[in-house]
């Protein structure tokens, strides 16, 4: 045994670990030894050896800079040599390439900056003191050693200083790039390095927080990768972000604080603004732990560094702004408390308010989702009320949302800056928190570990596994080490059924609980098969994981809650609403429902901690494709100070880091590695004297002899060479000096031949500079020649151009002259005429009046003679009476014949005068068509230049068009149409007589037609005749018309012979319709120019044909008339006959005929066809191409290997009106439904291609039901197709399979859109270059031809009764259309009006947007392009486009994507000031203005507010308050109900009143409640749609009334006196309407009150002539009157409801309607007396009560009624047969109550605390849901809206009361 010497060093072995000490004694039996910290250990003698005490080797006790060269091999010496080092203040170790770091936790100066970069630049490691610089240098210089990516992982607890290490790595690679860029003489574009340092306090104040260990601990993982070009310099860089703890926002741990930005934020002085105040323990968020601030830690200092790094990463003030508004919106949104009011309700509105506010959403839909989850259950929306704690948490996940949202949003546009070009490799720094082990471990600590124990695997697997798995494969020698893994660990947690795995199960049951989660813990893993989980004995919370750092205990308190994310969809709903564009970017990538599928194929929402695995795989992923290097920091004590070194705290990281393994592997191993073929190209400098043609194993073994012949530091593997990292150092220095030596013998030979080729180009610029010089003296001569003969030329044409201008311009004057002589003697002609033709007329008017005149008069002498004689035989005898009567008779005869003559000679005088104003009307009509026939040639001409202009654009418009088609993805949903023509023969008739037929195959259809068609369109039509004279003109004849191409072509008959005459259809002028000097039915007109053609049709339908036809061919081109002929050739409505080739049944030959031509029948359903062929072949032809195609029946594939989705019968819809259907087989494969006749046939009818523009309409389910068979639509790109199934779960079936492909289709995208995208990233100088570019984005003089925007196909489906829309694509086109003014469109003008009536053009155009929303995207971007780069900004044209997009702005906004772009659109044009003009500008003000408060309407603007809009000057309404007081206020397109109302609260002096006031819109007995986020200008609007229709019940005005609709304390004894003038008008109100039970006296006694309030006291004689104002009883009366009178109103409105007028509907008119009442309710005269002489006795017993206590004692008497104080709404129920039918619900503050009607007795009474639920379950019911008693009421009415908004109303008041 021997003994160590006393004072010499050695090594104890303890408990924990070896540690150094000195020999101090020996007594024979045992030896003492003092360790280094004062501890004296004894050990036996007998016991001392190699496992007790060793000594100390001589690396040891001096210190090493690499470990790997520590002759003592264990943890002891690893912690001894870093106290060491760390007591010299050396904080950096190597241990081969890896580094140690120890935080000093001071500032070492000297070991940093410029001069200790350019010390370690181009230094392998080990040629210096160990360094991070040295590790970023190496890092560098691999990737172009190693050719690739570089990472270097910085790992350690927290407080350890990873993130300082990260600074220090980004500055030594940022001093190298500037270094390679100045000595280039280059300005880098962008100093990214300094981009990223800058980064760091925006990073710092964002993602880090206070921790227990650590004051600026990093609560996020980030990946910073630097991209280098191959020259070395930076070209670009990104940051990654990975792990935030985003739990930290909403709650933290004792002695911990929030993230630091939020301190800062409150330490700003910004508080004002963003409602906030200072002191962080006022809010929730930062004042959870106790701890508002940290040592080293200035919040003041560090926010002016956050604005100043702001404003160098080129963040606006408008994006800062927005982001504190996110942050403060936080700190107040964690202040919103919550109280269990029949469900949670918000207690703090004025704080929810302010959050609402600053997040730009209203405080209303906010309250609404946080104490409520909407549920989407078969289409229909179900609110299900959460309790206190549930809407505690959707705050929470609200917060945590918002704040991850910002960060990740902040890190994209940190990104952005950084962002540069395609680079050669990277090098990317890992700086992620650290392993975390506290008192108390939470989730947050789970996660963290579950991270750094997969970081942990990355390096064993890296340094260990790797290592030896290499040597191993390489037949190296080598000795396995033994070492942990960690895999069994990982194992545990990531497995199935692992831990990961039993969180995330138990958090999707909603039951599930933190003690049923650890009950599944220990069950499934709490025995011997899981080594790494621990069970604790004692039954507590806690379960453990033995970690690779060790071991942890984690408390499963609140495990499920933070792990469920609680956002839940309607929050992102709400938040996508948000007016502020940075929220809506913050949440417009994440998809609802699942990532954008339909409701019930929703993917299940990711937990917490999938999320945070699925972001480690990715961040492990990153890490897989890079070279790694390592740092290892270490922290020396736990509480932070300098110059302390806490041995057990650095032991503990030693172990769980792995570095004592390392050490061994390194030191046994050999770390550096080539391929044979890599060693010897890199080292062939050194190779001299070694044979080449030897194999590269013995060329490399000869080559290492030269410097190691014993091969102690190397080997040579099976395709590498294995080198221990000292010999690689010494090569590396082999390899520069050879380098050296031999680039210094290039340079000598290269800079001689430079010097030579230098004197040679001196030489030859000499000679080149004497030749210029004589050339210039030269040419210096010549031009003065030049110009002198110029001067002269000059002057000489000066004088010619004189002679010949004078000469022109008295040509041009004598020419002016003799035209405007011309057109005055032409006027004067002109004006004869008029007055002749007048003068003749009123000849023939003055004598036909004559005669009318003259035989009046006989007539009257007639019967006065009559009469005398009359008079005179009456005188006469009785005998003769009988011969009287007969004369008389004969006279009364003779006047009959009389008249006749005179109204035939009247007739005839009119006739005649008609047909000399008819024959005067053609002459002058002849005379003006040839006097303006040269300006319509001229016209005819230009019209050609514009068509010539068209094609031209067309040509333009090709790129955008071809666009459009390659987005829209296939042309045609139909496979090619199979076509054949050609004359056959065919028996027709009785006899069977063989008739030549022309027929085509075309597509599906076998068509006959007479002949050949070479016509458009062919019919009979009746033409008035062509002679010159009047009678010619009248002589009509029936004519067979055929439209060529652009010509129509008249014949006597159909057989198209002997031509009449041409009419120029395509050049014509005018095809008048309307207003025609004819009387014959169903005619038109067609105005040549050079004449006018009269024609009538055979009926409406034809005529109406025949317009629409001609008007189709009016303007055309000619390649568009060739393919109008083409088409019209193949049309079956010209055919004499039709076979669906599908109705086919067999095809084949038949007997010849007499003459032996070959002859085939065709073979239907429902009859045989025979035809007759000119030969065989012919025949053959037709047969192959009829006959029905067959498929194997088997057969699954259609050309493609596309799995089958979906297959079945269905009845497709076809023929005109679709009115025929066909029994087809349906086949979706892919994204394409084929259909074929049979399952057997092996071609298609027809495909119909679907992408993300189709879509599917389920059928009407009542319909369906009715008709027994279930009929959905699909709508593909160019038809509509209409699919019966038999039973609904067929087409359910199909609709879903559909739709599911619709969804998945990649999304259409337009050339605007992808330009719109370029817009929102360009700088201005980029965006003005856009523009400049791509015509697309600036004003057109051309319409479209087709739309801005992807638009869904498919007719329109507009309100019933509306104007009729075709599909988007058409109106798009015809919205570009009537944008333009008529000139440019060709004088047809637009479908909605054209910019010469603006007013109407708005209008037009607005409603389309309200009648197809679909369609608003695309007006705006149509409008926003004709007002971009205006060539006229100062137009009436532009200035109507402005206008335009004013009304828009003000009616309904864009997509969120549009807004951007049409806020981009103002701005840029405001910014243009001097190119646009100041009007211009304030339009554009105007509209940004309104965004603001723009919101969608359901009423386009009234006519009265265009104009206001167009002009200027505002909006303006009258409110209507008690005793006829009203109120003006000025309002704007935006102003609110609420804001009306609290204007008009100001203005009565109401702001403190005691009882709840709204708005209503009255007329005569019809009044509405308005809720308060209705707009004002929408109500006007629907007013005047009431006013077009008629509806104005009782012949009343609409108009807005002031008054009470909450009683929130209507008995106060401190109300004003205005409050209380309310009170009893609205009482009496009630009164008049029936709504007050009263008996008789009661009754009477209330209208004397009332009289004397109004009247005063009662005077002697007095008598009431009117008691509508007093009493009930004249109510009634006074309704049926009206009713008698305003039955058609109510007629024409509900039939105008179903027109176009949205939203004004049944509810409306049937509240109009029940303003009625019975006749039975009716009071009758005698009883309206007896009543009157009541009131006069009652009143006449109230002299001397004053105007005050006439008022009070009405309202005592009102008062006494327990319903006082409700809101009283007629109801009618069936649930209850103990109670009545007609009931009153009485909704006040204290609950609901239950009233017969017209009844004083009350029948139930519910307070709010016991009503669980109450809404409308369909329209026109209201359901309550009561705790006991009753259960659940249903009522009817259609008043569910008030009834709803009002208990709502009160449940708020005693919230805010309670709270």
């Amino acid at each position: 045994m021997s003994f160590f010497e006393d004072g010499s060093r050695v090594w104890v072995k303890t408990a924990e670990t070896w540690v150094p000490a000195v020999a101090a004694g020996n007594d024979g039996t045992q030896s003492s030894f003092k360790a280094d910290d004062g501890q004296v250990h004894v050990v036996p003698n007998e016991s001392i050896g190699p496992d007790t005490v060793t000594a100390m080797h001589e690396t040891s006790q001096n210190g090493m800079e690499d470990m790997a060269q520590l002759a003592d091999l264990h943890e002891g010496s690893l912690l001894y040599n870093i106290a060491l080092r760390f007591k010299q203040n050396k904080i950096y170790t190597y241990i081969g390439s890896i580094l140690s770091a120890v935080n000093p936790y001071q500032r070492f100066n000297e070991l940093y900056g410029p001069e200790k970069i350019e010390e370690y630049k181009g230094k392998t490691i080990g040629d210096l003191s160990p360094h991070i610089y040295a590790i970023a240098n190496e890092a560098y210089h691999a990737m172009w050693k190693n050719d690739a990516n570089q990472a270097i992982l910085i790992s350690g607890e927290s407080g350890a200083g990873k993130t300082e290490s990260t600074k220090f790595i980004l500055s030594f690679l940022s001093h190298l790039s500037n270094t390679i860029n100045d000595s280039k003489g280059v300005t880098a574009a962008k100093n990214y390095e300094e981009q990223i340092v800058l980064s760091s306090p925006i990073l710092e104040a964002f993602g880090n927080a206070k921790t227990v260990y650590n004051n600026n601990s990093s609560r996020f993982g980030k990946f910073i990768q630097l991209a280098f070009s191959s020259g070395g310099t930076v070209e670009g860089a990104k940051i990654i972000d990975y792990l935030l703890e985003k739990n930290r926002v909403v709650r933290q741990n004792e002695n911990e604080r929030n993230f630091h930005v939020f301190y800062c934020l409150l330490a700003s002085d910004k508080l004002d603004k963003l409602y906030l105040e200072a002191d962080p323990s006022k809010y929730h968020y930062t004042s959870q732990s106790g701890v508002w601030t940290a040592d080293g830690i200035d919040d003041g200092e560090d926010h002016a560094r956050l604005l100043k790094a702001f404003e160098a990463m080129s963040f606006t003030q408008e994006q800062q702004d927005d982001i504190f508004k996110i942050l403060a919106a936080i700190l107040i949104l964690g202040n919103v408390n919550f109280v269990n009011q029949g469900g949670a309700h918000v207690v703090t509105r004025d704080v929810l308010q302010q959050c609402s506010e600053l997040l730009g959403v209203e405080a209303d839909d906010v309250a609404e989702i946080l104490t409520q989850q909407k549920r989407v259950l078969r289409g229909e929306e179900i609110f299900t009320p959460l309790e206190v704690d549930q809407a505690a948490d959707s705050r929470d996940s609200l917060a945590m949302a918002l704040y991850a949202r910002t960060f990740k949003w902040i890190i994209s546009k940190l990104n952005l800056s950084l962002k540069g070009q395609e680079s050669f490799h990277f090098v990317g720094v890992l700086d992620i928190f650290g392993f975390e082990n506290f008192e108390h471990n939470s989730f947050e600590q789970f996660n963290i570990n579950y991270a750094n124990e997969k970081l942990q695997q990355y390096f064993n697997r890296h340094i260990f596994s790797l290592e030896q798995l290499e040597y191993n494969k390489e037949g190296i020698d080598w000795s396995d080490i033994d070492w942990v893994d960690n895999a069994e660990c990982l194992d545990l947690i990531e497995r199935k059924l692992g831990v990961l795995s039993l969180i995330d199960e138990e958090s999707r049951f909603p039951k599930g609980t933190d003690n049923s989660l650890l009950v599944k813990l220990h069950s499934s893993h709490g025995n011997e098969d899981s080594p790494h989980y621990i069970r604790p004995r004692m039954q507590n919370t806690l379960f453990g994981i033995r970690h690779f750092a060790g071991d942890v205990m984690y408390d499963v308190s609140g495990f499920l809650e933070k792990n469920r994310d609680t956002f839940r969809e309607d929050l992102l709903e709400v938040l996508r609403e948000s007016n502020s564009d940075f929220v809506y970017d913050l949440f417009e990538h994440d998809s609802s429902r699942g990532g954008g599928k339909r409701p019930g194929t929703a993917r299940k929402k990711p937990t917490v901690s999938f999320q945070f695995k699925e972001s480690l795989h990715h961040l492990m992923s990153m890490l897989g494709v890079a070279s790694p290097f390592f740092v290892r920091c270490l922290k020396p004590n736990t509480k932070k100070v300098a110059q302390q070194f806490e041995h057990n705290i650095v032991l503990n990281q030693l172990r769980y880091s792995g570095m004592l393994e390392t050490v061994r592997i390194r030191r046994a191993g050999y770390p550096v590695r080539r391929e044979f073929s890599d060693f010897l190209f890199r080292y062939r400098v050194l190779s001299s004297g070694i044979d080449s043609n030897l194999p590269m194993p013995d060329q490399s073994k000869a080559l290492l002899a030269k410097f190691d012949a014993n091969a102690k530091d190397w080997q040579i593997g099976k395709s590498k060479v294995f080198l221990r990292e000292g010999l690689e150092v010494e090569l590396e220095k082999e390899r520069h000096v050879s380098l050296k030596a031999t680039v210094q013998k290039i340079q000598a030979v290269i800079l001689g031949y430079i010097q030579r080729k230098r004197y040679k180009i001196m030489l030859r610029n000499a000679r080149r500079i004497q030749a210029w010089v004589q050339m210039v003296l030269t040419r210096r001569q010549y031009l003065k020649e030049k110009a002198a003969a110029i001067k002269i030329q000059a002057v000489y044409r000066g004088y010619r151009a004189r002679v010949l201008r004078a000469q022109l311009e008295e040509e041009r004057r004598i020419e002016e002259e003799r035209r405007r002589e011309e057109e005055r003697r032409r006027e004067e002609e002109r004006l004869a005429e008029i007055a002749r033709l007048e003068a003749e007329a009123k000849a023939a008017a003055e004598a036909e009046e004559r005669e009318q005149q003259e035989a009046q008069r006989r007539l009257e002498e007639a019967r006065q003679r009559q009469e005398e004689e009359a008079k005179r035989r009456q005188e006469e005898e009785a005998q003769r009476k009988a011969d009287e009567d007969r004369r008389l008779a004969e006279a009364r005869e003779r006047a009959k014949v009389l008249e006749q003559e005179q109204r035939q000679r009247e007739e005839e005088a009119r006739r005649k005068a008609e047909e000399e104003r008819l024959a005067a009307e053609e002459a002058e009509r002849q005379r003006q068509m040839e006097e303006e026939a040269q300006r319509l040639e001229e016209q005819r001409m230009a019209e050609e230049a514009r068509r010539e202009e068209e094609r031209m654009q067309a040509m333009r418009d090709a790129e955008a068009e071809a666009a459009l088609e390659e987005a829209e993805g296939m042309m045609d949903e139909e496979i090619e149409e199979e076509h054949h023509e050609g004359y056959l023969a065919m028996f027709r008739g009785v006899l069977q007589n063989l008739k030549s037929k022309w027929c085509v195959l075309h597509g599906n259809t076998f068509m006959f037609f007479k002949k050949q068609q070479d016509s458009i369109h062919a019919g009979f039509l009746t033409k008035m005749g062509g002679g010159t004279s009047t009678l010619g003109r009248k002589n009509w004849k029936r004519r067979w018309m055929a439209l060529k191409g652009g010509k129509l072509h008249y014949y006597p008959s159909q057989d198209e012979k002997d031509e009449l005459g041409v009419v120029d259809i395509q050049n014509c002028i005018e095809i008048i319709c309307d207003d025609l000097p004819l009387k014959k039915e169903h005619a038109f007109a067609i105005d040549t120019g050079k004449r006018t053609y009269f024609m009538y049709a055979d009926s409406e339908e034809e005529r109406e044909e025949w317009l629409e036809i001609l008007g189709m061919v009016k303007g055309k081109s000619d390649a568009e008339l060739a393919q109008m002929m083409e088409t019209a050739s193949v049309n079956p409505r010209n055919a004499q006959g039709t076979i669906d080739v599908d109705d086919i049944l067999s095809v084949g030959p038949a007997h010849s005929d007499i003459d032996g031509h070959p002859s085939f029948v065709v073979m239907t359903a429902e009859r045989v066809y025979k035809f007759v062929a000119r030969d065989q072949g012919e025949m053959q032809a037709w047969i192959k191409v009829l006959s029905p195609k067959k498929r194997d029946p088997t057969s699954d594939l259609d050309g493609g290997d596309t799995a089958v989705v979906e297959r079945g019968w269905m009845l497709k819809a076809g023929g005109k009106g679709n009115a025929f259907k066909r029994r087809r087989w349906f086949i979706l494969r892919g994204d394409v439904i084929s259909y074929y006749k049979t399952p057997a046939d092996d071609l298609p009818v027809a495909t119909i291609p679907l992408n993300s523009l189709c879509s599917v309409i389920p059928p009407d389910e009542a319909e369906a039901a009715r008709a027994g068979e279930w009929t959905f639509t699909v709508h593909s790109r160019h038809k509509t197709f209409y699919l019966t199934c038999k039973t609904q779960a067929d087409a359910n079936r199909w609709i879903n399979a559909i739709q599911d492909v619709i969804d998945n289709s990649p999304l259409m995208e337009m050339p605007m859109e992808k330009l719109i995208d370029e817009l929102k990233l360009a700088s201005p100088q980029e965006a003005d270059q856009i523009y400049a570019t791509h015509k697309l984005l600036t004003y057109s003089s051309k319409p479209l031809k087709g739309s801005l925007l992807p638009l869904p196909y498919g007719e329109i489906t507009s309100p019933s009764g509306a104007r009729a829309y075709e599909t988007l694509e058409a109106e798009a086109v015809k919205l570009s259309a009537s944008l333009l003014p008529a000139v440019e469109t060709g004088g047809r003008g637009g479908r909605f009006g054209s910019p010469e009536n603006p007013a109407e053009l708005i209008r037009n155009v607005l409603q389309l947007c309200f009648d197809v929303p679909k369609m608003r995207n695309e007006a705006y971007c149509q409008v926003i392009v004709q007002t971009t780069n205006a060539p006229n900004p100062g137009s009436q044209l532009n200035l109507t486009h402005w206008h335009l997009l004013a009304a828009m702005c003000c009616s309904f906004l864009p997509s969120r994507k549009f807004v951007r772009f049409l806020r981009f659109h103002l701005k840029r044009t405001i910014d243009h000031l001097e190119q646009v003009g100041e009007e211009v500008v304030n339009i554009a003000a105007f509209c940004l203005e309104a965004l603001k408060h723009t919101k969608t309407r359901d009423f386009p603007p009234s006519t009265k507010e265009i104009e206001a809009i167009m002009s200027g000057k505002g909006l303006s309404c009258t409110v209507f308050c008690v005793n006829g007081r009203t109120v003006d206020m000025p309002i704007t397109s935006s102003t609110t109900c609420a804001d009306v109302i609290n204007y008009v609260k100001d203005e009565l002096d109401l702001t403190q009143c005691r009882n709840g006031f709204g708005l209503f819109e009255t007329c005569g007995s019809v009044s509405k409640y308005l809720e308060e986020k209705y707009t004002v200008a929408d109500v006007l609007s629907k007013w005047e749609k009431y006013e077009a229709h008629g509806i104005n019940p009782e012949g009343g005005s609409w108009r807005l009334t002031f008054k009470l609709f909450a009683f929130y304390d209507p008995i106060a004894p401190d109300l004003s006196i205005t409050e209380k003038e309310f009170l009893f008008e609205q009482a009496f109100e009630n009164v008049m309407n029936h709504r007050f039970p009263a008996d008789d006296a009661t009754h009477i006694k209330l209208a004397a009150l009332r009289t004397q309030y109004v009247v005063g006291d009662h005077e002697a004689g007095a008598y009431m002539s009117s008691l509508v104002k007093v009493h009930p009883a004249q109510q009634p009366q006074l309704l049926a009157d009206t009713a008698a009178t305003g039955g058609s109103t109510l007629k024409r409105a509900g039939t105008m409801i179903k027109g176009t007028l949205k939203g004004l509907g049944r509810n409306t008119i049937r509240r109009l309607r029940g303003g009625t009442l019975k006749k039975s309710e009716q009071v009758s005269d005698a009883e309206l007396k007896k009543i009157n002489d009541k009131i006069v006795k009652d009143w006449e017993h109230m002299r001397g009560m004053s105007k005050d206590d006439a008022r009070e004692a009405y309202m005592q008497i009102i008062q006494a009624w327990e319903g006082y104080g409700c809101n009283l709404f007629e109801v009618v129920q069936t649930t209850k047969k103990e109670w009545p039918k007609e009931l009153w619900l009485a909704i006040s503050l204290e609950g609901v109550g239950i009233f017969p009607r017209n009844q004083s007795q009350r029948l139930a009474f519910f307070k709010y605390e016991t009503i669980l639920s109450f809404g409308a379950p369909q329209a026109n019911q209201y359901k309550i849901l009561v705790d006991g008693g009753p259960g659940a009421m249903v009522f009817e009415t259609n008043m569910v809206l008030e009834i709803a908004k009002l208990m709502k109303e009160y449940i708020k008041e005693i919230v805010h009361r309670r709270g």
